[in-house]
């Protein structure tokens, strides 16, 4: 069997004319199967290289969509001098550093829970008569998040800047996600009878079964006499 030399067709030994091209064949027989005509290539590189194109635009798109997504969740640090945190969610502060109050995104005092503006409106409302000592006197700082065996544990520092000797000073901790999310809570005595002086430091410790979406810890101050 012969093949055409222009198209490829099979055509009888004896044909002077191709029957499918219709072309004068004469002495242009070939013995093997031509392969495929180039427009046939071209067309297959085409569609190799388009695939290619699209994946490539596909992987690009990916790639920015988790750009974005990491720049959404990791907005920057907090911008308390000498703080490493995260900022807070619509805050330039960590959850150790920003006002208390949920909708305030100011920095709270350093012997507050809160900014200057609520500690004029609820610090200065808390005064113990008993101990003459007031709440924002009471510094929570160094906290700190981490997990270990079969628990998450918060610790950090408590300091009495009063000019009164306190007692029975009772923490809570609310244990939150990266974007904020209440995820336990959990609440110890940081003093008890034995009462932290004026000037005194003391180390306090709270824990909650081991989650490791939890990185930040919100420690406010319930009740102290």
């Amino acid at each position: 069997m012969r093949f055409c030399k222009y198209c490829g067709a099979k055509v009888e030994d004896t044909a002077a004319i191709c029957p499918a091209c219709g072309k004068e064949i004469r002495n242009g027989f070939q013995t093997k199967e031509p392969g495929p005509p180039v427009s046939s290539l071209r067309t297959s590189v085409n569609k190799i290289v388009g695939g290619s194109r699209r994946w490539i635009y596909i992987g690009a798109g990916a790639a920015g969509i988790l750009l974005l997504i990491v720049l959404v969740l990791f907005s920057g640090k907090c911008k308390s001098s000498g703080c490493r945190n995260r900022k807070a969610p619509g805050s330039n502060f960590c959850y150790n550093h920003k006002c208390d109050v949920p909708d305030c995104r100011k920095e709270r005092l350093a012997s507050s829970n809160y900014c200057y503006e609520h500690y004029l409106k609820y610090d200065l409302e808390d005064e113990d008569t008993s101990s003459g000592a007031y709440s924002w006197e009471l510094k929570i700082s160094d906290v700190k998040v981490y997990s270990e065996y079969s628990f998450t544990f918060a610790e950090g520092s408590l300091t009495n800047n009063s000019t009164s000797t306190v007692k029975y000073v009772k923490l809570k901790g609310s244990f939150k996600s990266r974007l904020g999310t209440v995820i336990d809570t959990d609440w110890t005595y940081a003093v008890g009878s034995e009462g932290l002086a004026p000037g005194e430091t003391c180390k306090w410790k709270m824990s909650v079964a081991k989650d490791y979406d939890i990185t930040d810890c919100d420690v406010t101050i319930l009740d102290n006499d």
